[in-house]
């Protein structure tokens, strides 16, 4: 499994906006870390009444969505739809797991982000660790022991099926070349890539 294999079918169907079909399901995966929580909440002030409308919760895995974007907001099945995440940083900074899951365990911020209305996450990752996709350090995951063994591609997957059991959205971000340097010299590209 490469990471653009759970990448592609939501970045295809957020830029096309015009009905493209994703399943929300065993290639989407994701999780929220402690230290790490940034909500992101786009269309914060007509959020609270869409959810009593029903229109932001994601549909259930393996219930196609079907995305697009018109009258200036996004649709998913028909219906308006917000987006309510949180960005869990730390993976992108070493061949490692996203902060936090050395004070609780993957699935217990999944069940936080799930009781409390979120409906998207964000993963971040770093393109060097994700090319050589070694064995991921260890060290802060003792709430987490699936994920001991695991290559960061399948540890970012991990997250993800988890995530996807109760209804999140995942989006996977490359926020860094490697996972030392805070991009290149200041620069969105570097002379190393491998």
């Amino acid at each position: 499994m490469t990471l653009w294999s759970l990448v592609a079918p939501l970045t295809t169907a957020l830029a096309a906006g015009n009905g493209t079909k994703m399943m929300l399901g065993e290639h989407w995966r994701s999780t929220a870390g402690a230290r790490g929580l940034q909500v992101l909440d786009f269309g914060a002030a007509d959020y609270a009444a869409s959810t009593q409308a029903g229109y932001s919760a994601a549909p259930a895995p393996g219930v196609p969505i079907d995305f697009s974007a018109h009258e200036g907001a996004l649709w998913a099945n028909g219906k308006k739809f917000y987006v309510k995440g949180i960005n869990w940083y730390g993976s992108e900074g070493r061949t490692g797991a996203p902060t936090g899951l050395h004070k609780h365990s993957i699935d217990w911020y999944i069940d936080l982000l799930a009781e409390n209305g979120f409906n998207a996450l964000r993963l971040l990752f770093n393109h060097e660790s994700a090319l050589h996709d070694g064995p991921i350090e260890t060290v802060d995951v003792r709430f987490s022991p699936q994920l001991f063994g695991m290559t960061y591609l399948e540890m970012f997957a991990e997250i993800a099926d988890r995530a996807a059991q109760k209804g999140l959205l995942v989006m996977i971000a490359c926020h860094r070349l490697n996972p030392t340097a805070w991009p290149g010299g200041g620069k969105w590209y570097a002379t190393k890539t491998d």
